[in-house]
């Protein structure tokens, strides 16, 4: 689970691309043709957060720097992180946006990225999920050449902690209005212990 190295030009690049609307809209089509996708193949989500407890399903969620940036960008100021929140999520083995003490749930769900958009638990539906997963791969490359994005694809954490410890993209800029009654986004954050 090694990251790159990635320097600081490159990171406040990704952060600048993911700022500009034609490259955001790009993005936003690339989420609304997984979910479409994922529509027609109905697999089952329960929210359990099962997939965002890395350690316990054995999987590593895997994004690019340029959907890194974009995240860190729209999710609700009082959900940025910092370095001690990457390192915490590191060794729980899950991801440092799960809210929550008792139900835990992904806090910036309308927010992330297509590796969470592609990933659910149903056995029953496992062909289908790996399908989705190359499409949505396949999007985000696409935008990654087309506009001459640095690609660079590696661990979520990994990528997270380049950002955290060059002090990129912690206060988000873009926040997307998240539903407040959105059963994935509990109205307090939970202990990042």
């Amino acid at each position: 689970m090694r990251t790159p190295r990635v320097d600081r030009e490159t990171l406040e690049a990704w952060l600048d691309l993911s700022r500009r609307a034609d490259v955001d809209a790009a993005i936003s089509a690339a989420h609304a043709a997984v979910a479409e996708e994922s529509s027609r193949g109905r697999p089952v989500c329960t929210a359990s957060a099962r997939c965002c407890d890395f350690g316990r399903v054995g999987h590593d969620l895997f994004v690019t720097g340029l959907e890194v940036a974009w995240t860190l960008d729209r999710i609700p100021p009082e959900r940025a992180i910092g370095e001690r929140d990457v390192e915490a999520a590191t060794k729980r083995g899950d991801c440092p946006f799960l809210v929550g003490d008792t139900i835990r749930r992904c806090g910036i769900h309308p927010a992330r990225p297509v590796g969470c958009r592609v990933y659910f638990c149903d056995p029953t539906r496992e062909a289908f999920v790996q399908d989705l997963a190359e499409l949505g791969a396949r999007h985000v490359r696409e935008i990654h050449d087309a506009f001459g994005v640095p690609y660079v694809y590696a661990e979520w954490r990994g990528l997270l902690r380049c950002f955290a410890e060059a002090g990129i993209a912690d206060r988000p800029a873009s926040p997307i209005a998240f539903e407040p009654r959105d059963p994935f986004v509990p109205l307090t954050r939970g202990s990042a212990s």
